[in-house]
This record gives C-alpha cells, structure tokens and sequence, in this order.
C-alpha cells in the first residue's frame, strides 16, 4: 500500500487515455501516408496547391480520441485530437460514484453480438464462460449502472484489479460489482 500512496503522489493528477487509433486499417493508414508524400514532394516543386494532401496527411496521422481524467477537480472529457491538439468539453464526475472491471467483448461488431445459442444452451455456456482470458476493461459507473466511462483497457485479469485499486484510491472512488438496476415508473 505504501508504494500505491508513493505513485499516486508521484504521477500526475490527470490520467490521459488514448484509445487506439482510428486508422487501424493498413489501407487507410497507408492512404493517409500517401496524401503527405504527394504533398512534400510537391511543394518541393513549387505547388503551392499540394500543401492541401500534406495537411490532410499530416492530420489523418496525428489523429486520436481518447478521455482525460481530472482527478484534481473530479471531471472528465471525451476528446479528438488532430496536430496534437485536444479537444473536448470537461463534464462532472460526481455522477460516477463507482468503478469497477469487467470483461470486454474484443473484435465484436453488431452482427458478432447474435448469440448463436438460445434457452439452456446459452445460459450455461455463459455461467460456465472462462474468464481468465481475454481483455478487462475498468470502468466508471453512475448509479444505476447503466453509464460508463471506459477508463483503460488491459489483458490481464490480475493487473486490471490492482490498476483498479490504483483508479479507485487516486479517484476516491468505490468499487463495486457490476448490477444495472432497472427503474421502472409507475403508470
């Protein structure tokens, strides 16, 4: 615990996440890498024209999203940053009073989520799920717990629980289990 307190009063006081970037697809990374080359190589001779691919370029590479965490005054943003500049508007924490880890659906897309199973089948495949593998991510919750905010994302069961107890102590939050609670109204 005394190396947690020590870290906690060495590192900064905001915690920077920057998801992957969007140009995961080599085909668009390598467009991109195009656009700048055809850029420099003409305005190197002479075309004023071509400073139009080079910043388009120059802004897909330095492209990134990500949120920031302000543990000082207990906010968040969700930002885009493109030449290395951030932006995005800073929102209140104090409706996340939770945090938590749980497991992620790695490389799932909207057709990916149909479960093949169905009744029985479904349901002991998932109480009997090995979750030892796979990616954890740790997130903030609000109340009921059907908002999160994606604070990190990581491969290993053990290492997202003690960075868990880091988010928690530097963020003075508390952890919990995930349970969405459904509010229902009265008609």
């Amino acid at each position: 615990m005394e190396e947690l307190d020590q870290s906690l009063a060495k590192e900064p006081k905001i915690i920077s996440n920057i998801f992957a970037r969007v140009y995961t697809n080599w085909g668009v990374t390598a467009l991109v890498i195009v656009f700048a080359l055809i850029g420099i190589v003409g305005l190197s001779n002479g075309n004023v024209l071509c400073i139009i691919p080079l910043v388009l370029g120059v802004g897909g590479l330095t492209f990134n999203y990500g949120i920031d965490v302000d543990v000082n005054n207990n906010r968040h943003r969700d930002f885009v940053s493109i030449f290395f500049m951030k932006f995005g508007t800073w929102k209140s924490l104090n409706l996340y009073p939770y945090i938590t880890v749980l497991k992620t659906n790695k490389g799932r897309s909207a057709f990916g989520a149909i479960p093949i199973m169905t009744g029985a089948a479904a349901l002991s495949a998932t109480l009997n799920a090995d979750y030892s593998d796979g990616e954890f991510g740790i997130y903030l919750l609000n109340q009921s717990h059907y908002k999160k905010i994606e604070l990190e994302i990581m491969d290993d069961l053990k290492k997202a629980n003690e960075r868990l107890e880091y988010f928690s102590r530097a963020m003075n939050k508390e952890i919990a289990t995930y349970k969405p609670v459904r509010i229902s109204k009265i008609r």
